[in-house]
This record gives C-alpha cells, sequence and structure tokens, in this order.
C-alpha cells in the first residue's frame, strides 16, 4: 500500500502570477517556448522546457537539461 503525504505547494509573489503561468510542456514546441521564455526570465517554462535557456545542440533529455530544470526552479 503507498503512503501519500501532504506537501505545500509553490505560489508565486503577488502580482507575478501572470508572469510566471505558461502553457503545458507538452503544447510548447520548442520555438514557442523559446519565445515565451525570451523576455521573462519569472516564467515558469523555464522549468518546463529548460532546454531553451542551453546550447541549441542539446538533447532535450540529457542529464544536463534536467539539472537545469532544477535550477531553474529554485
Amino acid at each position: 500500500m503507498i503512503t501519500i503525504k501532504p506537501f505545500r505547494g509553490y505560489r508565486p509573489k503577488e502580482g507575478l502570477e501572470s508572469r510566471i503561468a505558461c502553457k503545458p510542456y507538452d503544447v510548447l514546441s520548442h520555438e514557442e517556448a523559446l519565445h515565451i521564455g525570451k523576455d521573462n526570465p519569472f516564467s515558469f517554462v523555464h522549468v518546463i522546457r529548460p532546454e531553451i535557456d542551453m546550447n541549441e545542440d542539446i538533447n532535450p533529455y540529457s542529464d544536463e537539461v534536467y539539472a537545469m530544470a532544477g535550477k531553474n526552479l529554485q
């Protein structure tokens, strides 16, 4: 049997909600993610599509990309 434990969710700072929110990763193309994240460092797209902050030729499934997602979440 599994155990489900409560956790505290992340909440954006007041006033930043519209700058943080973005579409889900599976409906954003790489180009759309680049466009959204280009001028908005607050966008959650930097967490769900972290390859936009890396070299263009990086494999989006590499360990470095997942590490960047963790860094961007912090």
